[in-house]
């Protein structure tokens, strides 16, 4: 498909499309999976009626995200998610994550839940439906501090915060593009790029050691302790070796049958390799990467850089205080696994010993230390 042809007088990357009809939701497939999104696209039907009815040509803003926080999970995505959206010239998606980029477009929702299905996908244009209510809030604000010359620029921008952009690729082998290849030629960032090519892209981490043993705690429903962590943890390193023993580091982290055998998601803590092939896209001023560690001890520096780095205009004294006073907003620990205690030091060991290379060479490719996580 053709890039899109950006409106110049909108900060956020919009254009306009005729309208024909007012039930344009009408087969969006978020629809089957989402009640907000269902009565959101039934507002907004209501909203094109009568657009319909008063404008001789009917057209509707389309728009893409400004920026993604593209990963990674069990990081404190969520709370810098909410903390960003509190900022008055930013406007909330109606989904937090939508993960269209990495994985729904490639499948569709039945009643048992997701399930595959080689013979169609989610198209771009259902996503695209998900911002129409930003669109519209964006259409009708005006920057006050515009110039003459520029009068009528709209600054409002949007985002989508789905944590899997960054390091999902698994069902790469689908797309025409990659055929007959053994690792993917073409990732999440090159369709990015392709559509959005000043696209502003977030990343936060954290140990990985800690946040592996944080995402096994959340997202595993039975059969947890320590001790199954640290076998689980085993059997992960063993198979991930004996892959990149016969092929390509590429291959093996986007190889959705190891990742499916795996109750540990060890390969998300390697992000020098999800960096480094972004980097390969996008230029190094389009990525800003932050760290956890730094956003629980300085939250209001960290977001202020972030603020910067979207162009977004300094907050008042007023507007800090009441994003910052605002409590801070994740999945926590449930207590039943606070209960289950830390992960064993053996394991912590082992861990940090695997991820070491992997932090090595993510703290020479941004020139900061930061990222070895040397214990303190």
């Amino acid at each position: 498909m053709a890039p899109y042809k950006f409106l110049p007088n909108f900060k956020n990357p919009c254009w306009y499309e005729p309208m024909v009809k007012p039930d344009v939701y009408k087969t969006n497939q978020f629809k089957q999976f989402s009640k907000y999104c269902r009565n959101l696209f039934k507002d907004l039907t209501e909203e094109w009626r009568k657009k319909m009815e008063q404008d001789a040509q009917p057209r509707r803003l389309r728009c893409l995200p400004y920026f993604f926080i593209a990963g990674q999970p069990k990081c404190g995505s969520t709370d810098l998610y909410f903390k960003l959206m509190s900022h008055p010239d930013v406007v909330s998606p109606p989904m937090k994550e939508s993960h269209w980029w990495a994985k729904n477009r490639f499948v569709v929702y039945a009643t048992s839940g997701w399930r595959l299905n080689f013979t169609s996908t989610i198209p771009i244009s259902d996503y695209i439906d998900l911002y129409d209510k930003a669109a519209l809030f964006m259409e009708h604000v005006n920057d006050p501090n515009t110039s003459e010359e520029q009068e009528g620029y709209h600054q409002l921008i949007t985002g989508d915060a789905s944590v899997s952009t960054l390091w999902f690729n698994d069902y790469w082998w689908q797309l025409p593009e990659n055929c007959g290849s053994v690792e993917p030629k073409y990732t999440n960032a090159h369709y990015i790029r392709y559509l959005l090519p000043k696209a502003k892209i977030i990343v936060i981490l954290r140990d990985p050691t800690e946040r592996l043993y944080s995402d096994y705690l959340y997202f595993q429903k039975h059969r947890k302790s320590p001790d199954d962590f640290h076998r689980e943890v085993l059997m992960a390193i063993s198979s991930h070796e004996r892959c990149v023993n016969k092929t390509t580091l590429r291959s093996c982290i986007n190889n959705r049958t190891i990742a499916n055998t795996a109750r540990v998601r060890l390969r998300i803590g390697m992000y020098y390799a999800y960096i480094q092939e972004w980097l390969r896209v996008f230029p190094r001023h389009q990525l800003h990467i932050v760290r956890l560690e730094d956003y629980a001890d300085e939250p209001m520096d960290i977001l202020k850089g972030i603020f910067k780095f979207l162009t977004l205009r300094a907050l008042t004294s007023d507007e800090e205080e009441s994003i910052f006073r605002k409590p801070i907003v994740a999945n926590a620990r449930r207590s039943k696994d606070k209960d289950l205690g830390v992960m064993r030091e053996d394991t912590r060991e082992i861990l940090n010993n695997f991820y070491m290379p992997f932090n090595q060479k993510l703290s020479i490719l941004l020139h900061d230390p930061k990222y070895l996580w040397t214990p303190q």
